[in-house]
């Protein structure tokens, strides 16, 4: 996730969480690097990679049109469906030329997962309220309004849509003064601990019940 989120990550969750990318300081490539001791780069993640099995959460954003090839597609099956990965796929705002993201998004997940269809996420979803308390979906870089929408895969939230625009917001400090920015971030908090939480992929090893 963009790394300005670990200032609204609250330590209170007893989720440590690290990120694969690369020190500002040192540029130096594949360091894991702690969200709240160094500010980083997250590293772009090949969807054909043995990589990305590893990464219990993934965003993919941006405005053109998306086209993957039968790799990539069987990947991100894989992924979603028997890893318990997580997907947030979100429209990107004012950062370039396009518009055709998400339904080509969409479009591809119809086609690889077809047993699994694209529902609107409801209000009481626990993603509004495992550690920050949301009233429901809140307002992104873009002024979008309405539910989100996901695929549940036996249950579990496997991927969000967005037409919100919220990793501009992520991508950027932000004003704290501004209050649907701070809900923005605190969605994001949320997000993250349901996908760590409910996958398949993060190591619990240094946890007990």
């Amino acid at each position: 996730p963009p790394n300005h989120l670990g200032r609204y990550w609250n330590v209170e969750t007893e989720i440590k969480i690290s990120i694969l990318g690369k020190s500002r300081s040192t540029e130096k490539l594949n360091k894991t690097v702690d969200y709240l001791s160094e500010p980083c780069i997250p590293i772009k993640i090949p969807l054909s990679s043995e990589e990305l099995f590893k990464q219990p959460f993934l965003i993919i954003y941006g405005k053109k049109e998306v086209k993957l090839s039968k790799e990539e597609i069987e990947n991100l099956k894989e992924y979603l469906v028997n890893k318990g990965g997580f997907l947030f796929a979100d429209e990107a705002d004012g950062i370039m030329e396009g518009g055709e993201f998400l339904s080509s998004i969409k479009e591809i997940l119809k086609q690889a997962l077809p047993e699994y269809p694209i529902k609107k996420i409801p209000k009481d979803h626990e993603i509004y309220r495992n550690f920050y308390e949301l009233t429901g979906t809140p307002r992104g870089h873009a002024k979008t309004s309405g539910d989100l929408e996901g695929i549940f895969i036996d249950g579990r939230l496997a991927v969000i849509f967005s037409d919100r625009s919220y990793s501009t917001l992520w991508a950027t400090t932000g004003s704290p003064e501004l209050g649907y920015i701070l809900e923005a971030f605190q969605f994001g908090v949320n997000v993250i601990i349901y996908a760590v939480t409910h996958g398949k992929i993060s190591d619990y090893s240094g946890y007990t019940k």
